[in-house]
């Protein structure tokens, strides 16, 4: 007997609906690999008051803590190739001098602080759990920008050590935060396809000890999704490591349907429908057609000024009416 296509071809992956809701109210705060760029962008296009990754790209779990604690020495800087950056953030923050990046660290610092003081929601994508510590100064940094590897001492973090980082930020964190833990569905496969496993496994083992000793503190399942449901190669990039677009897009349905309340799920139907008006492009744009087009639009926007800021697209509109 042949059994059911969807049940061959495709593994239905299901969770219940989180208890600790995000809405349009919630002031969201990301930090961790790529993934969370792709979920943080997603954010910004729904109009939530966000900030995704201000020290760049974090992969390890101690160097994405560090970032939110607000401890980064802004001194703690490195040349490499005639060019400086931190040894506890992305090349994003690089510069010509040790000063120019030293203050790139310290303005970061304060406007993350800053809005950290006033987030309800951390969402924290965790990308792997091998780290680089320096042989000198026996600090784990969050990039090794390309300074030779024999500077460098390679370990793979133990549960133990994941879990322990965590509670040291958690207790200088408010209580009523909702927080979000995830594991990247990116591959890290400069470590080798067993090692990733291996440090994805030790992830996994210590997001689940985290999630089960704080009430506050959820998982959601992007790497069981993006592995386990959307396992053919079709959803990745090119590059066989990162999710495809679609892929990105049927993680960020099932984020949206694991967190959010259902107000907040219809102003998304709503609005989805408001970017693919503000993105048409007419064949006659003075069509009493599509002038009618347009004031429909309009007032579907100042329908929607209550809950989100639309000040840029009614005075896109504005600029196309007769």
């Amino acid at each position: 007997m042949i059994a059911n296509l969807n049940t061959v071809f495709k593994l239905d992956f299901d969770f219940p609906p989180s208890k600790a809701k995000i809405t349009l109210d919630d002031k969201v705060y990301l930090s961790g690999s790529c993934f969370s760029d792709e979920i943080g962008g997603k954010l910004s296009i729904y109009k939530f008051e966000s900030l995704s990754n201000p020290f760049g790209t974090l992969y390890n779990p101690i160097s994405i803590f560090k970032s939110i604690s607000g401890s980064l020495n802004k001194e703690n800087t490195i040349e490499s190739g005639g060019v400086f950056y931190h040894w506890d953030c992305h090349g994003k923050i690089s510069g010509l001098s040790n000063g120019e990046v030293e203050k790139q660290v310290e303005i970061t610092q304060v406007s993350s602080t800053n809005f950290l003081s006033s987030a309800t929601v951390i969402i924290l994508t965790l990308g792997t759990s091998y780290v680089y510590q320096h042989r000198s100064t026996n600090e784990i940094v969050a990039n090794c920008h390309k300074v030779p590897s024999k500077e460098f001492t390679k370990q793979l973090l133990t549960k133990e050590e994941i879990v322990q980082s965590f509670s040291d930020l958690y207790s200088n964190l408010n209580s009523n935060l909702k927080i979000v833990l995830t594991v990247s569905p990116v591959r890290h496969i400069r470590d080798g396809l067993v090692e990733n496993n291996l440090s994805k496994a030790r992830l996994i083992e210590s997001v689940y000890e985290i999630v089960q000793a704080h009430e506050n503190v959820s998982y959601f399942p992007s790497y069981e999704i993006m592995n386990d449901e959307l396992r053919d190669y079709r959803f990745f990039a090119q590059d066989m490591i990162h999710p495809s677009e679609q892929a990105v897009d049927y993680i960020w349905k099932k984020f949206s349907d694991h967190f959010f309340d259902q107000k907040t799920k219809t102003f998304i139907d709503d609005w989805n429908k408001v970017l693919s008006a503000l993105n048409h492009a007419p064949f006659q744009p003075k069509s009493k057609e599509h002038q009618r087009f347009l004031k429909k639009t309009m007032s579907t926007l100042e329908n929607l000024k209550d809950q989100i800021d639309v000040s840029n697209e009614l005075k896109a509109i504005q600029k196309q009416i007769l």
